[in-house]
């Protein structure tokens, strides 16, 4: 199956740290406890870099806001305007597993919700829907795992680190839709109650765009990681 994804990240996106920001801490590549310290100031880090780095061009996310997000596959398209991500703030890091050549980190969110206009065309589970209006999303006891692998490379005599697409995968205990005109019309004027539906079978739903959903919140993590730590000399990242 062929799908696509575009999202375009006018808030978040690549440049060059002015200084090294105080909250992130390096730790000693050759230290048994290596990963344990990259956990504990992973953990330090996020309440800075959720709330924003104005000194680093470091947009707050609380919320996050992106203009426009993309879900596609071949049969159904989901167009997401100004969506903005609540929650970010509660994020913690549960498990880091990190090299000088990959990275594997693992983040929990108790709660997480979407906010946006939208706009779908196609088939979700069993239902073809065709409509546009508010978008209301909430996912609970979500825990999101992201990995990749990294390589260094020399700009300008300094090492830096190069930190790949990320691949993801997620568990949640829950998810809640309440996304109006689904089928075109006004809740109520066709007897049918798809926001129900979504909810009975919120797995089924999650199943069904699973790929394309995975590439959009890759390509949100990817922009943060490319804006705050790609620009960092290799030696804050893994002191020796």
């Amino acid at each position: 199956m062929q799908s696509a994804i575009l999202v375009l990240l006018v808030a978040i996106s690549s440049a060059t740290l002015a200084t090294k920001p105080s909250y992130i801490k390096s730790c000693s590549i050759k230290k048994a406890d290596f990963n344990e310290c990259a956990l504990k100031h992973a953990n330090l880090a996020l309440p800075f870099i959720v709330k924003g780095d104005r000194d680093n061009d470091v947009p707050p996310m609380t919320p996050l806001v992106l203009p426009l997000v993309e879900i596609a596959k071949s049969d159904f398209t989901l167009t997401l305007k100004n969506l903005e991500v609540y929650g970010l703030e509660n994020a913690t890091v549960t498990e880091i597993m990190m090299n000088e050549t990959c990275m594997d980190v693992l983040f929990h969110l108790e709660r997480i919700m979407f906010i946006a206009s939208y706009k779908v065309d196609g088939k979700l589970i069993f239902l073809k829907l065709t409509g546009e209006g508010p978008f209301n999303v909430t996912a609970v006891g979500g825990n999101y795992r992201f990995n990749t692998s990294l390589e260094t490379y020399e700009r300008d005599g300094v090492e830096y680190v190069r930190y790949n697409k990320p691949n993801m995968i997620y568990t949640m205990k829950r998810a809640y839709f309440k996304i109006d005109n689904l089928l075109g019309t006004k809740e109520g004027e066709t007897g049918i109650d798809v926001n129900k539906i979504l909810n009975d079978n919120w797995d089924e739903v999650l199943k069904d765009v699973a790929e394309p959903l995975e590439n959009a919140v890759t390509t949100v993590v990817e922009a943060i990681i490319a804006r705050v730590f790609m620009p960092l000399p290799k030696k804050y990242i893994f002191a020796e």
